[in-house]
């Protein structure tokens, strides 16, 4: 809630029945939590719920809501909202790759020329327009900079929630963004010191891999990079079955695009 307005160039998040529906509450259910509110944001009324935003009276009741010296018993934790959403946008994620991206393989259908996602709680008559409210937010703000954690421990059930998720129809980048957001050793399940980088550096030959998932759900996720451009290439492969044809042609046309010499990446970076 507190963070709507970090995301909302990307979405809708904070108008009443996105949230609700985000966070998987139906509307009775999303007004019971927002009771008692009123009197610090303005609430729209369940009819007018689609158009208006949620919005504090003051921006200060947002560093009020987050200090518990001022709130007491009812102080918000920011790393457990930032978790609530994570957690929420996760779900939504594998519901729309599971149902409707199984077979995109590296094309990813951004469109998502799809059906609406199943198990919206409180809809209208805008059933489409919720549905690709909550695909652009995955899109451009689930895994965003504004949702860091200083990871003091690891939270054992969002390491559960992780186990079980099945990475083979996510968008390669996109399983990278959340292994940076919960900085987890590759090999262990404890908290890394190093977070992985967002951006590999120019004028270097890299390849960096790592896995992420559960048996026959994990992926790799591979990162290439030469020195003679500057962007670099994010694909995944499935632990569970080989490359297809269509995708070792691919790889070796980005090796192509990218000016990639083996041999001499195999010198630079030993």
């Amino acid at each position: 809630m507190t963070h709507g307005s970090k995301v909302a160039s990307a979405t809708v998040l904070s108008t009443p029945q996105f949230l609700s529906n985000f966070l998987q509450l139906d509307q009775r259910s999303f007004y019971k939590a927002m009771h008692g509110l009123h009197s610090i944001m303005k609430i729209s009324k369940p009819k007018d719920a689609a158009l208006p935003r949620l919005q504090f009276h003051h921006s200060s009741f947002h560093d009020f809501l987050l200090n518990s010296n001022r709130y007491g018993r009812f102080t918000i934790s920011e790393r457990g909202e930032i978790m609530d959403i994570v957690r929420s946008g996760i779900y939504w994620y594998e519901a729309d790759a599971i149902h409707f991206h199984s077979h995109d393989g590296w094309a990813f259908d951004w469109d998502h020329k799809h059906d609406d996602l199943p198990g919206l709680l409180w809809v209208s008559d805008n059933r489409r327009f919720l549905s690709a409210s909550i695909a652009r937010f995955l899109e451009y703000g689930l895994f965003s900079g504004d949702f860091y954690i200083q990871w003091d421990t690891l939270d054992e059930h969002f390491l559960v929630l992780l186990s079980d998720l099945n990475f083979r129809s996510w968008y390669a980048w996109d399983v990278f963004l959340l292994a940076r957001f919960c900085r987890l050793d590759p090999l262990t399940s404890t908290v890394g010191t190093a977070p992985l980088r967002d951006r590999l550096p120019d004028g270097q030959w890299i390849l960096e891999c790592f896995f992420i998932g559960h048996a026959v759900k994990s992926v790799i996720i591979c990162r290439t990079k030469s020195p003679n451009l500057s962007h670099e290439f994010v694909y995944s492969l499935r632990c569970d079955q080989k490359p297809l044809e269509a995708q070792i042609s691919q790889y070796e046309k980005c090796l192509l695009d990218i000016k990639w010499d083996e041999e001499e990446a195999k010198l630079k970076m030993k």
